[in-house]
C-alpha cells in the first residue's frame, strides 16, 4: 500500500503549528492523512460551510483551510485559551475563518445554524451530542469524526466515547454512516436529503 503522505503538498502553515505544539509529534502520520481527507472534502460542494468543533492547535484547521474555496466559510471552536491562541497566531489572518472561544457543547447548542461539512478530531469532543449534530447538518451534508479506531496511547474514554457516538449515529435514521479503519479511524456520516 502507498503511504500517501509521502506525495501530499502540505499546508505551508503546518510546520510552525506542529512545532509549536509538541504532542502532536505522536500522532502525526494518522493526522496527515486525515488532514488529506479533509482538505478533499472541504476542496468539494460541502466546503462551502463548514464547521469544526474542537479545532485544538490548528493542525486539522490548517487542512480544511488548504481545501476550502475562496467563499467558503469555516466556523471553528476551541475552548482551550492556550489551543485558541495556538490557531489565532497561526490562522488568525485568513478572512475564511471565524474561531470562537467556546466549547463544541456550547455552540450546538447555542446555534440554528446548519452546515455542509461538521469535523471533529476526535469522538470524545462530540459524545453524546447525536442529536444537535444531527440538526446542525444541512441535508446532504457530512459530519467527518477521526480518532475512531483503537490504538495505542489513548485513553479508555477515547474508546467508550468512539463506541458511543457510532451507536448514537448509526440509530439516527436520517443518517448513513460508514466506519473507515485508515488511520486514525474515521466516521463518516451524511444526512440523508428527503428523509
Amino acid at each position: 500500500m502507498m503511504a500517501d503522505f509521502d506525495y501530499l503538498n502540505l499546508p505551508g502553515v503546518l510546520k510552525g503549528i506542529t512545532s509549536t505544539t509538541e504532542d502532536l509529534e505522536l500522532t502525526m502520520g494518522a493526522d496527515m492523512r486525515f488532514g488529506s481527507l479533509l482538505r478533499t472534502l472541504a476542496a468539494s460542494s460541502l466546503g462551502a460551510e463548514a464547521l469544526q468543533l474542537g479545532a485544538g492547535s490548528g493542525l486539522l484547521t490548517a487542512w480544511l483551510l488548504d481545501g476550502l474555496p475562496r467563499d467558503g466559510r469555516l466556523l471553528a471552536c476551541e475552548a482551550d485559551p492556550e489551543l485558541h491562541g495556538v490557531v489565532r497566531r497561526f490562522l488568525g489572518r485568513d478572512g475564511r475563518l471565524e474561531l470562537r472561544a467556546e466549547s463544541p457543547e456550547e455552540l450546538l447548542s447555542g446555534s440554528g445554524r446548519t452546515w455542509s461539512l461538521i469535523v471533529a478530531g476526535s469522538p470524545l469532543t462530540v459524545a453524546g451530542q447525536a442529536d444537535r449534530l444531527l440538526h446542525a447538518l444541512s441535508p446532504g451534508g457530512m459530519l467527518v469524526v477521526g480518532g475512531m479506531a483503537p490504538a495505542e496511547g489513548r485513553r479508555p474514554a477515547e474508546h467508550t466515547a468512539a463506541d458511543q457516538l457510532a451507536a448514537e449515529l448509526q440509530a439516527l435514521p436520517e443518517l448513513r454512516t460508514s466506519l473507515l479503519d485508515e488511520a486514525p479511524g474515521v466516521l463518516l456520516a451524511s444526512h440523508a436529503a428527503g428523509r
